[in-house]
């Protein structure tokens, strides 16, 4: 459906408000599909998309929903809600709650992605995911506990920069990837992180989760480092092209190698 696709589009770019217009437009139109079960997750993005607007209760309704409307979930590898989870409980303040929730979601679809290949030809959903639980902890100053999650992003993005051409749709990974090293950086007090939460932002950040993934607080983190060197790096970033960009992750993952 065009709504369906559209919301994700919003979501990926935090415009939460466009993105709920859109899939209460799609759940509308549910019940004449099929046998009226929510089988495309329309409840689970409607939670992802309040948490965007701060509407913490709702959030927490829709994912209600999603455990009374539908069959128990068959692929445990593709789970929005399970994220939702996690984001609920961190906008409340629970924080420890919130961090073993996301760990627990990475061990899931970690464990599912290994019977279906995933492991030999990692899937961006599995890497969007490891960040925004790398984001989490990092901001809690918790990175330690997923210390081997954060190697394989470092990892994932030294396959991903092999190839010395990407697809467009590949830099918004990367930059969500960089953003979750940045922060890790941020509490280790590496002076590069204001650099590589910059870079993040020019190549794009896929924003679904928050508040772990807000924009505001990513630049606010940057501003309190270093104010004059962020506003250089998003000066340098924003003229370079496609190719430059990755050469420019490639700079900047070669200071950073071995650290984290």
């Amino acid at each position: 459906m065009v709504h369906s696709r559209l919301s994700e589009l919003c979501l990926r770019t935090g415009r939460g408000e466009e993105a709920y217009e859109h899939l209460k437009a799609s759940l509308a139109v549910l019940p004449r599909l099929g046998d009226g079960h929510d089988h495309i997750g329309i409840r689970s993005l409607l939670a992802l998309a309040c948490l965007q607007r701060g509407e913490v209760d709702e959030a927490e309704y829709w994912l209600r929903q999603t455990e009374s409307d539908n069959p128990p979930p068959e692929d445990d590898f593709y789970r929005p809600d399970l994220g939702g989870r996690a984001e609920i409980a961190l906008a409340r303040g629970l924080t420890e709650v919130g961090l073993g929730l996301w760990r627990g979601a990475v061990e899931r679809m970690l464990a599912a992605g290994s019977s279906r290949g995933a492991e030999v030809h990692p899937d961006p959903w599995a890497f969007m995911v490891q960040s925004v639980a790398v984001t989490a902890h990092a901001r809690a100053g918790r990175h330690a506990l997923v210390a081997d999650t954060v190697d394989r992003l470092r990892g994932g993005m030294g396959t991903l920069l092999a190839e010395s051409y990407g697809s467009p749709s590949e830099l918004p990974l990367l930059g969500t990837m960089l953003h979750a090293l940045g922060t890790v950086g941020f509490t280790e007090g590496d002076p590069s992180a204001v650099r590589m939460i910059a870079l993040a932002e020019r190549l794009g950040v896929l924003r679904e989760f928050q508040p772990t993934m807000s924009a505001d607080l990513a630049r606010q983190a940057a501003e309190d480092a270093d104010r004059a060197a962020y506003a250089d790096a998003v000066s340098e970033y924003a003229a370079l092209g496609r190719d430059e960009l990755r050469d420019a992750v490639r700079a900047v993952m070669a200071t950073t190698s071995g650290r984290g």
